[in-house]
Protein backbone atom coordinates (compact mmCIF):
# COMPACT_ATOMS: atom_id res chain seq x y z
CA UNK A 1 0.00 0.00 0.00
CA UNK A 2 2.69 2.40 1.19
CA UNK A 3 4.93 1.75 -2.52
CA UNK A 4 1.13 2.64 -4.40
CA UNK A 5 0.92 5.41 -2.36
CA UNK A 6 4.62 6.67 -3.34
CA UNK A 7 4.07 5.70 -7.05
CA UNK A 8 1.11 7.78 -6.98
CA UNK A 9 2.31 10.69 -5.39
CA UNK A 10 5.37 10.18 -7.98
CA UNK A 11 3.19 10.30 -10.94
CA UNK A 12 1.17 13.71 -9.34
CA UNK A 13 4.65 15.40 -8.98
CA UNK A 14 6.19 14.25 -12.69
CA UNK A 15 2.85 15.62 -13.77
CA UNK A 16 2.25 18.52 -12.33
CA UNK A 17 6.20 19.83 -12.98
CA UNK A 18 5.76 18.88 -16.37
CA UNK A 19 2.88 21.31 -16.40
CA UNK A 20 4.52 24.13 -14.69
CA UNK A 21 6.51 23.83 -17.24
CA UNK A 22 6.34 26.31 -20.14
CA UNK A 23 6.31 25.39 -23.96
CA UNK A 24 9.28 26.54 -25.78
CA UNK A 25 8.62 28.31 -29.02
CA UNK A 26 11.32 26.93 -31.68
CA UNK A 27 9.94 29.18 -34.48
CA UNK A 28 8.39 31.89 -35.85
CA UNK A 29 8.15 33.27 -39.39
CA UNK A 30 6.24 34.20 -41.94
CA UNK A 31 5.19 32.12 -45.29
CA UNK A 32 4.45 34.28 -47.64
CA UNK A 33 3.37 31.44 -50.20
CA UNK A 34 0.54 30.43 -47.92
CA UNK A 35 -2.59 31.84 -48.63
CA UNK A 36 -4.85 31.02 -46.12
CA UNK A 37 -4.85 34.06 -44.53
CA UNK A 38 -6.39 35.52 -47.35
CA UNK A 39 -8.53 32.93 -48.34
CA UNK A 40 -9.82 32.27 -45.00
CA UNK A 41 -9.61 36.03 -43.72
CA UNK A 42 -11.36 37.97 -40.72
CA UNK A 43 -11.24 41.72 -39.90
CA UNK A 44 -10.46 43.62 -36.79
CA UNK A 45 -12.91 45.98 -35.54
CA UNK A 46 -11.73 48.62 -37.94
CA UNK A 47 -12.30 46.62 -40.50
CA UNK A 48 -8.40 45.91 -41.60
CA UNK A 49 -7.36 42.15 -42.76
CA UNK A 50 -5.79 40.13 -39.87
CA UNK A 51 -2.75 38.04 -40.00
CA UNK A 52 -3.27 34.41 -39.49
CA UNK A 53 -0.77 32.43 -36.81
CA UNK A 54 -0.58 28.70 -37.52
CA UNK A 55 0.35 27.23 -34.20
CA UNK A 56 1.94 23.82 -34.62
CA UNK A 57 1.81 21.86 -31.34
CA UNK A 58 1.31 18.07 -30.59
CA UNK A 59 -1.79 18.82 -28.12
CA UNK A 60 -4.91 18.23 -27.51
CA UNK A 61 -6.18 21.50 -26.94
CA UNK A 62 -4.93 24.59 -27.65
CA UNK A 63 -6.51 28.50 -26.78
CA UNK A 64 -4.88 32.11 -26.63
CA UNK A 65 -5.84 35.11 -25.41
CA UNK A 66 -4.56 39.07 -25.94
CA UNK A 67 -5.33 40.67 -29.27
CA UNK A 68 -7.14 37.71 -31.04
CA UNK A 69 -9.98 37.93 -33.83
CA UNK A 70 -12.61 34.76 -32.91
CA UNK A 71 -12.07 31.49 -31.21
CA UNK A 72 -8.88 29.60 -31.91
CA UNK A 73 -9.52 26.92 -34.62
CA UNK A 74 -7.92 23.45 -34.91
CA UNK A 75 -6.93 22.49 -38.19
CA UNK A 76 -5.51 19.34 -39.63
CA UNK A 77 -4.13 17.28 -36.96
CA UNK A 78 -2.00 19.27 -34.29
CA UNK A 79 -2.55 22.97 -36.33
CA UNK A 80 -4.39 25.54 -34.66
CA UNK A 81 -5.18 28.93 -36.50
CA UNK A 82 -5.01 32.33 -34.54
CA UNK A 83 -6.11 35.46 -36.40
CA UNK A 84 -4.88 38.88 -35.09
CA UNK A 85 -4.97 42.30 -35.95
CA UNK A 86 -1.57 43.59 -37.44
CA UNK A 87 -0.65 45.88 -34.39
CA UNK A 88 -0.94 43.35 -32.33
CA UNK A 89 2.26 42.99 -30.11
CA UNK A 90 2.34 39.38 -27.90
CA UNK A 91 -0.01 36.79 -27.20
CA UNK A 92 -0.47 34.25 -24.46
CA UNK A 93 -0.86 30.55 -25.01
CA UNK A 94 -2.38 27.77 -22.81
CA UNK A 95 -2.49 24.18 -23.28
CA UNK A 96 -2.94 21.39 -21.17
CA UNK A 97 0.71 20.41 -21.13
CA UNK A 98 2.13 23.31 -20.03
CA UNK A 99 2.39 26.30 -17.89
CA UNK A 100 0.84 29.77 -19.92
CA UNK A 101 3.29 31.06 -21.96
CA UNK A 102 3.34 34.88 -22.85
CA UNK A 103 5.16 35.24 -26.24
CA UNK A 104 5.89 38.97 -28.26
CA UNK A 105 6.10 38.57 -31.79
CA UNK A 106 9.43 39.41 -33.11
CA UNK A 107 8.29 41.39 -35.91
CA UNK A 108 5.37 43.51 -36.74
CA UNK A 109 2.43 41.66 -38.55
CA UNK A 110 1.25 42.21 -41.69
CA UNK A 111 -2.35 42.23 -42.10
CA UNK A 112 -3.74 39.33 -44.61
CA UNK A 113 -0.01 37.35 -44.25
CA UNK A 114 0.71 33.89 -42.97
CA UNK A 115 2.70 33.08 -40.22
CA UNK A 116 3.64 29.86 -38.71
CA UNK A 117 4.83 29.25 -34.80
CA UNK A 118 6.40 25.83 -34.08
CA UNK A 119 5.25 25.26 -30.21
CA UNK A 120 7.34 22.30 -28.40
CA UNK A 121 5.62 21.29 -25.31
CA UNK A 122 7.45 19.90 -22.23
CA UNK A 123 6.74 16.35 -22.51
CA UNK A 124 8.28 16.59 -25.79
CA UNK A 125 11.33 18.98 -25.00
CA UNK A 126 13.94 15.82 -24.66
CA UNK A 127 14.44 13.47 -27.22
CA UNK A 128 16.24 10.22 -26.86
CA UNK A 129 19.10 9.77 -28.70
CA UNK A 130 18.77 7.81 -32.15
CA UNK A 131 20.60 4.73 -32.68
CA UNK A 132 24.21 5.23 -33.56
CA UNK A 133 24.80 3.83 -37.53
CA UNK A 134 27.96 2.05 -37.56
CA UNK A 135 28.01 1.39 -41.05
CA UNK A 136 30.67 3.42 -43.28
CA UNK A 137 27.44 5.52 -43.86
CA UNK A 138 27.80 6.98 -40.59
CA UNK A 139 28.09 10.92 -40.95
CA UNK A 140 30.59 12.58 -38.32
CA UNK A 141 31.82 15.95 -38.63
CA UNK A 142 32.76 19.01 -36.33
CA UNK A 143 30.99 22.43 -36.45
CA UNK A 144 33.54 24.27 -38.53
CA UNK A 145 34.65 21.50 -41.18
CA UNK A 146 33.07 20.25 -44.25
CA UNK A 147 32.87 16.50 -44.48
CA UNK A 148 35.63 15.12 -46.36
CA UNK A 149 34.91 13.69 -50.00
CA UNK A 150 35.18 9.66 -48.63
CA UNK A 151 32.76 10.63 -46.11
CA UNK A 152 30.45 12.56 -48.63
CA UNK A 153 30.46 9.67 -50.90
CA UNK A 154 29.51 7.31 -48.76
CA UNK A 155 26.75 9.36 -47.23
CA UNK A 156 25.08 9.20 -50.63
CA UNK A 157 24.36 5.86 -49.83
CA UNK A 158 21.94 7.02 -46.98
CA UNK A 159 20.10 10.32 -48.63
CA UNK A 160 17.24 8.79 -49.13
CA UNK A 161 14.45 9.84 -46.45
CA UNK A 162 13.60 13.03 -45.13
CA UNK A 163 16.12 14.95 -42.33
CA UNK A 164 13.80 15.34 -39.25
CA UNK A 165 15.05 16.86 -36.29
CA UNK A 166 15.55 16.05 -32.88
CA UNK A 167 16.56 17.48 -29.30
CA UNK A 168 19.45 15.80 -26.58
CA UNK A 169 19.64 17.83 -23.66
CA UNK A 170 18.10 21.34 -25.37
CA UNK A 171 20.34 20.99 -28.58
CA UNK A 172 18.83 20.39 -32.35
CA UNK A 173 20.35 18.14 -34.55
CA UNK A 174 18.71 16.06 -37.57
CA UNK A 175 18.07 12.32 -38.27
CA UNK A 176 17.55 10.63 -41.40
CA UNK A 177 15.70 7.27 -41.01
CA UNK A 178 16.44 6.82 -37.29
CA UNK A 179 20.14 7.83 -37.98
CA UNK A 180 21.90 10.62 -36.61
CA UNK A 181 23.30 12.56 -38.97
CA UNK A 182 23.76 15.92 -37.78
CA UNK A 183 24.69 15.56 -34.02
CA UNK A 184 22.51 18.04 -31.69
CA UNK A 185 24.58 21.50 -31.32
CA UNK A 186 21.94 24.04 -32.55
CA UNK A 187 20.14 26.32 -30.15
CA UNK A 188 16.98 25.75 -32.75
CA UNK A 189 16.74 24.58 -36.47
CA UNK A 190 13.84 24.61 -39.09
CA UNK A 191 13.20 21.91 -41.42
CA UNK A 192 14.79 20.96 -44.58
CA UNK A 193 13.42 22.95 -47.50
CA UNK A 194 15.31 20.95 -50.99
CA UNK A 195 18.78 20.64 -49.89
CA UNK A 196 19.28 23.94 -47.55
CA UNK A 197 17.67 24.05 -43.68
CA UNK A 198 18.43 27.10 -41.43
CA UNK A 199 20.45 26.71 -38.10
CA UNK A 200 20.83 28.63 -35.04
CA UNK A 201 23.45 28.88 -32.43
CA UNK A 202 24.56 31.36 -30.39
CA UNK A 203 21.67 33.88 -31.24
CA UNK A 204 22.65 33.50 -34.60
CA UNK A 205 21.19 32.49 -37.43
CA UNK A 206 22.99 30.33 -41.02
CA UNK A 207 22.12 27.17 -43.01
CA UNK A 208 23.36 23.98 -43.53
CA UNK A 209 23.24 21.18 -46.40
CA UNK A 210 21.62 17.49 -46.29
CA UNK A 211 25.54 16.14 -45.10
CA UNK A 212 25.29 18.84 -42.44
CA UNK A 213 28.42 21.48 -43.90
CA UNK A 214 27.96 24.68 -42.57
CA UNK A 215 27.11 26.69 -45.94
CA UNK A 216 26.46 29.34 -43.77
CA UNK A 217 27.87 29.73 -40.53
CA UNK A 218 25.15 31.38 -38.32
CA UNK A 219 25.53 35.10 -38.41
CA UNK A 220 22.32 36.47 -39.02
CA UNK A 221 19.52 37.97 -36.73
CA UNK A 222 16.83 36.14 -38.92
CA UNK A 223 16.77 33.62 -41.44
CA UNK A 224 14.36 32.15 -43.93
CA UNK A 225 13.70 28.95 -45.93
CA UNK A 226 15.00 28.80 -49.79
CA UNK A 227 12.32 29.83 -52.30
CA UNK A 228 13.73 30.32 -56.20
CA UNK A 229 17.33 28.87 -55.06
CA UNK A 230 17.48 32.25 -52.80
CA UNK A 231 16.97 32.55 -48.83
CA UNK A 232 15.92 36.50 -47.68
CA UNK A 233 18.11 36.95 -44.05
CA UNK A 234 18.03 39.54 -41.80
CA UNK A 235 21.55 41.18 -40.12
CA UNK A 236 21.05 44.08 -37.97
CA UNK A 237 17.08 45.06 -38.92
CA UNK A 238 18.05 45.01 -42.59
CA UNK A 239 17.32 42.14 -44.77
CA UNK A 240 18.98 41.05 -48.12
CA UNK A 241 19.24 37.62 -49.97
CA UNK A 242 21.47 34.86 -50.32
CA UNK A 243 22.02 31.89 -52.62
CA UNK A 244 22.67 28.04 -52.00
CA UNK A 245 26.72 28.60 -51.89
CA UNK A 246 26.20 31.46 -48.74
CA UNK A 247 27.31 34.20 -51.66
CA UNK A 248 24.96 37.22 -50.48
CA UNK A 249 23.78 38.01 -53.79
CA UNK A 250 22.06 41.36 -52.38
CA UNK A 251 23.28 43.09 -49.18
CA UNK A 252 20.97 43.63 -45.96
CA UNK A 253 20.00 47.20 -47.25
CA UNK A 254 15.85 46.91 -47.17
CA UNK A 255 13.57 47.68 -44.32
CA UNK A 256 11.68 44.43 -45.28
CA UNK A 257 11.56 42.21 -47.68
CA UNK A 258 9.52 38.96 -49.23
CA UNK A 259 10.00 35.58 -50.44
CA UNK A 260 11.22 35.08 -54.48
CA UNK A 261 8.11 34.19 -55.57
CA UNK A 262 8.13 33.97 -59.51
CA UNK A 263 11.47 35.26 -59.84
CA UNK A 264 11.03 38.32 -58.56
CA UNK A 265 10.68 39.39 -54.33
CA UNK A 266 8.96 42.79 -52.91
CA UNK A 267 11.32 44.98 -50.84
CA UNK A 268 10.87 47.52 -49.07
CA UNK A 269 12.91 51.12 -48.10
CA UNK A 270 11.53 53.97 -47.04
CA UNK A 271 8.26 53.18 -46.02
CA UNK A 272 7.89 52.08 -49.83
CA UNK A 273 7.28 48.80 -51.88
CA UNK A 274 8.37 47.50 -54.96
CA UNK A 275 10.60 44.22 -56.72
CA UNK A 276 13.81 43.27 -56.93
CA UNK A 277 15.29 40.23 -59.41
CA UNK A 278 17.66 37.55 -58.44
CA UNK A 279 20.69 39.09 -59.49
CA UNK A 280 19.39 41.86 -56.99
CA UNK A 281 18.59 44.51 -59.53
CA UNK A 282 15.44 46.72 -58.77
CA UNK A 283 13.27 46.19 -61.69
CA UNK A 284 10.00 47.53 -60.26
CA UNK A 285 10.27 51.00 -58.72
CA UNK A 286 9.91 51.21 -54.77
CA UNK A 287 6.81 53.43 -55.02
CA UNK A 288 3.82 51.48 -53.63
CA UNK A 289 2.94 51.63 -50.07
CA UNK A 290 1.77 47.56 -49.94
CA UNK A 291 2.25 44.51 -52.12
CA UNK A 292 1.41 41.20 -52.43
CA UNK A 293 3.69 38.31 -53.66
CA UNK A 294 3.66 38.04 -57.83
CA UNK A 295 1.11 35.16 -58.37
CA UNK A 296 -0.18 33.92 -61.79
CA UNK A 297 1.97 37.17 -63.47
CA UNK A 298 0.34 39.58 -61.88
CA UNK A 299 0.65 41.17 -58.08
CA UNK A 300 -1.60 43.57 -56.30
CA UNK A 301 -0.22 47.09 -55.12
CA UNK A 302 -1.43 50.12 -53.46
CA UNK A 303 -1.07 53.19 -54.11
CA UNK A 304 -2.86 56.17 -52.70
CA UNK A 305 -4.46 54.22 -50.49
CA UNK A 306 -6.18 52.06 -53.40
CA UNK A 307 -5.26 48.59 -54.82
CA UNK A 308 -4.46 47.45 -58.43
CA UNK A 309 -2.20 45.12 -59.44
CA UNK A 310 1.12 45.37 -62.30
CA UNK A 311 2.82 43.15 -64.33
CA UNK A 312 6.37 41.83 -63.90
CA UNK A 313 7.70 45.06 -65.59
CA UNK A 314 5.81 47.35 -63.32
CA UNK A 315 2.98 48.32 -65.62
CA UNK A 316 -0.22 48.98 -64.06
CA UNK A 317 -3.00 46.29 -65.99
CA UNK A 318 -5.53 46.92 -63.52
CA UNK A 319 -6.30 50.33 -62.27
CA UNK A 320 -5.65 50.83 -58.56
CA UNK A 321 -9.42 51.70 -57.01
CA UNK A 322 -9.83 48.47 -54.57
CA UNK A 323 -9.61 48.61 -50.46
CA UNK A 324 -7.76 45.33 -50.77
CA UNK A 325 -6.91 42.97 -53.20
CA UNK A 326 -5.18 39.58 -52.45
CA UNK A 327 -2.98 37.46 -55.26
CA UNK A 328 -4.29 36.21 -57.94
CA UNK A 329 -5.81 32.05 -57.97
CA UNK A 330 -7.03 29.70 -60.69
CA UNK A 331 -7.09 32.97 -62.56
CA UNK A 332 -9.35 35.03 -60.20
CA UNK A 333 -8.56 37.92 -57.55
CA UNK A 334 -10.71 38.65 -54.85
CA UNK A 335 -11.37 42.19 -54.19
CA UNK A 336 -12.93 44.40 -51.70
CA UNK A 337 -14.86 47.72 -52.20
CA UNK A 338 -15.96 50.18 -49.40
CA UNK A 339 -20.16 50.69 -49.76
CA UNK A 340 -22.53 52.52 -47.52
CA UNK A 341 -22.93 49.36 -45.89
CA UNK A 342 -19.67 48.50 -45.26
CA UNK A 343 -16.80 46.30 -46.94
CA UNK A 344 -18.02 44.14 -50.23
CA UNK A 345 -16.34 40.94 -51.85
CA UNK A 346 -16.00 40.07 -55.61
CA UNK A 347 -13.85 38.46 -57.72
CA UNK A 348 -12.32 39.94 -60.99
CA UNK A 349 -10.92 38.74 -63.70
CA UNK A 350 -6.72 39.08 -65.17
CA UNK A 351 -8.60 41.89 -67.53
CA UNK A 352 -9.76 43.87 -65.01
CA UNK A 353 -13.63 42.52 -65.57
CA UNK A 354 -15.94 41.83 -62.36
CA UNK A 355 -16.94 38.30 -62.99
CA UNK A 356 -18.65 38.76 -59.93
CA UNK A 357 -19.44 41.79 -58.61
CA UNK A 358 -18.39 43.27 -54.97
CA UNK A 359 -21.67 41.95 -52.90
CA UNK A 360 -20.63 39.22 -50.05
CA UNK A 361 -19.56 40.33 -46.48
CA UNK A 362 -16.71 38.12 -46.34
CA UNK A 363 -15.47 35.62 -49.34
CA UNK A 364 -12.99 33.21 -49.84
CA UNK A 365 -10.41 32.84 -52.70
CA UNK A 366 -11.46 30.07 -54.80
CA UNK A 367 -10.10 26.30 -54.94
CA UNK A 368 -10.90 23.69 -57.07
CA UNK A 369 -12.92 25.93 -59.01
CA UNK A 370 -15.52 27.13 -55.90
CA UNK A 371 -15.04 29.73 -53.48
CA UNK A 372 -16.92 30.04 -50.06
CA UNK A 373 -18.70 33.77 -49.89
CA UNK A 374 -20.90 34.74 -46.85
CA UNK A 375 -24.16 36.91 -47.03
CA UNK A 376 -26.28 37.54 -44.15
CA UNK A 377 -24.17 35.98 -41.24
CA UNK A 378 -24.28 32.37 -43.55
CA UNK A 379 -21.54 30.81 -45.93
CA UNK A 380 -22.44 29.50 -49.49
CA UNK A 381 -20.65 28.12 -52.60
CA UNK A 382 -20.20 29.85 -56.01
CA UNK A 383 -18.54 28.97 -59.16
CA UNK A 384 -16.38 30.81 -61.35
CA UNK A 385 -19.50 32.35 -62.91
CA UNK A 386 -21.17 33.95 -60.05
CA UNK A 387 -23.59 30.74 -59.80
CA UNK A 388 -24.63 29.04 -56.44
CA UNK A 389 -24.08 25.51 -55.98
CA UNK A 390 -24.94 25.71 -52.00
CA UNK A 391 -27.01 28.44 -51.03
CA UNK A 392 -25.84 30.62 -47.60
CA UNK A 393 -27.06 28.58 -45.14
CA UNK A 394 -23.65 27.35 -43.49
CA UNK A 395 -21.83 28.38 -40.31
CA UNK A 396 -18.27 27.63 -41.86
CA UNK A 397 -16.18 28.64 -43.79
CA UNK A 398 -13.80 26.11 -45.53
CA UNK A 399 -12.37 25.15 -48.94
CA UNK A 400 -12.73 22.18 -51.47
CA UNK A 401 -10.17 19.41 -51.49
CA UNK A 402 -10.23 16.64 -53.07
CA UNK A 403 -13.57 17.97 -54.48
CA UNK A 404 -15.22 17.57 -51.37
CA UNK A 405 -15.74 20.38 -48.46
CA UNK A 406 -16.09 20.14 -44.64
CA UNK A 407 -19.84 22.19 -43.97
CA UNK A 408 -21.03 23.20 -40.72
CA UNK A 409 -24.91 23.47 -39.98
CA UNK A 410 -26.75 23.74 -36.32
CA UNK A 411 -23.19 22.88 -34.68
CA UNK A 412 -22.33 19.55 -36.57
CA UNK A 413 -20.64 19.11 -39.28
CA UNK A 414 -20.42 16.97 -42.93
CA UNK A 415 -19.22 17.51 -46.18
CA UNK A 416 -20.62 18.59 -50.11
CA UNK A 417 -19.41 17.44 -53.13
CA UNK A 418 -19.09 20.09 -56.01
CA UNK A 419 -22.65 19.94 -56.91
CA UNK A 420 -23.31 20.72 -53.49
CA UNK A 421 -24.99 17.98 -52.54
CA UNK A 422 -24.59 17.22 -48.65
CA UNK A 423 -22.88 13.28 -49.55
CA UNK A 424 -21.56 12.82 -46.02
CA UNK A 425 -24.11 13.83 -43.76
CA UNK A 426 -23.32 16.60 -40.82
CA UNK A 427 -23.14 14.23 -37.86
CA UNK A 428 -19.91 15.02 -36.67
CA UNK A 429 -18.66 17.56 -34.04
CA UNK A 430 -15.60 18.50 -35.84
CA UNK A 431 -14.39 18.16 -39.50
CA UNK A 432 -11.26 18.66 -41.82
CA UNK A 433 -10.74 18.99 -45.11
CA UNK A 434 -9.97 16.02 -47.17
CA UNK A 435 -5.92 14.80 -47.79
CA UNK A 436 -5.37 11.91 -49.75
CA UNK A 437 -8.45 10.66 -49.77
CA UNK A 438 -9.26 10.76 -45.84
CA UNK A 439 -10.15 13.24 -43.45
CA UNK A 440 -10.14 13.43 -39.93
CA UNK A 441 -13.24 14.31 -38.37
CA UNK A 442 -14.61 14.15 -34.28
CA UNK A 443 -17.35 13.05 -32.78
CA UNK A 444 -18.71 12.02 -29.36
CA UNK A 445 -15.09 13.37 -28.54
CA UNK A 446 -13.22 10.79 -30.07
CA UNK A 447 -11.37 11.47 -33.33
CA UNK A 448 -10.83 9.69 -36.68
CA UNK A 449 -10.32 9.03 -40.12
CA UNK A 450 -12.77 8.53 -42.49
CA UNK A 451 -12.92 8.41 -46.38
CA UNK A 452 -14.72 9.95 -48.99
CA UNK A 453 -17.91 7.62 -48.89
CA UNK A 454 -18.19 8.52 -45.02
CA UNK A 455 -16.69 5.21 -43.95
CA UNK A 456 -14.70 5.04 -40.66
CA UNK A 457 -11.01 4.17 -41.66
CA UNK A 458 -9.69 2.13 -38.90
Amino acid sequence: MKRYIFYLLLSFFLTTTIWAQEAIVRSFEANPMDLAAQRYKRTDTHGNVCALIKIQAVTAKLDCTGSVIGPVEEHNLNEFWLYVPSDAKMVKIFTKDSAPLLYTYPETLVGGMTYVLKLVLPRFAEVPAPAQQTTPAAITHTNTHALSSTNQTASNQSTKGKLKPFNRQNKFGYTRNGVEVVPPQYDSIKHFHGSMAAVHRNGKWGYIDKYGNEIVPPKYTKAYCFTDALAKVNLNGKWGYVDKNGVEVVPQKYDDAYSFSEGLAGVKLNERWGFIDKSGREVIALEYEKITDFRENLAAAQLNGKYGYIDKTGRMVIQPKYNFASPFLEGMGLVSLYTDSGFKWGYIDKTGSEIIPPKYDEANMFSEGFAGVKINGKWGYIDKNGNEIAAPKYESRYDFNEGLCPVKLNNKYGYIDTQGREVIPLIYDDAFRFEDGKAKVKLNDEKFYIDKTGKRIE
